[in-house]
């Protein structure tokens, strides 16, 4: 078990009590995450990869990923379809649900 100060865990609470307002999920997000949660063989990769391709970000990321040493870096994938088949879907799903929830959450900043 996570040993944490009792002022962290009184922020924590705080947090989880609701007294953190998390900002609406943008409509693109909204979507990709939707579509993330049918069952996988219900997934269309294609539309993952148009709307993921809709933010840099998530992007980059991706590539970057499919890229890294983990995946067999020594390819140079340049396109997100080609990162997705690199990392498999649900690992990319993973990744995705991740990056678009980081966003959401505040940044606490240490007292």
């Amino acid at each position: 078990m996570l040993s944490i100060d009792e002022k962290t865990h009184e922020r924590l609470l705080s947090i989880l009590d609701g007294n953190v307002q998390l900002p609406a999920l943008p409509s693109r997000s909204a979507q990709l995450m939707h579509l993330l949660r049918q069952p996988l063989d219900a997934i269309d990769v294609r539309r993952v990869v148009a709307l993921v391709e809709q933010d840099q970000t998530l992007t980059a990321r991706l590539l970057r990923l499919a890229n890294s040493p983990a995946y067999g870096g020594s390819r140079n994938i340049t396109r997100l379809h080609q990162a997705v088949m690199a990392i498999g879907l649900v690992e990319t799903i993973e990744v995705v649900n991740y990056l678009v929830m980081r966003k959401l959450m505040p940044r606490i900043q240490p007292r």
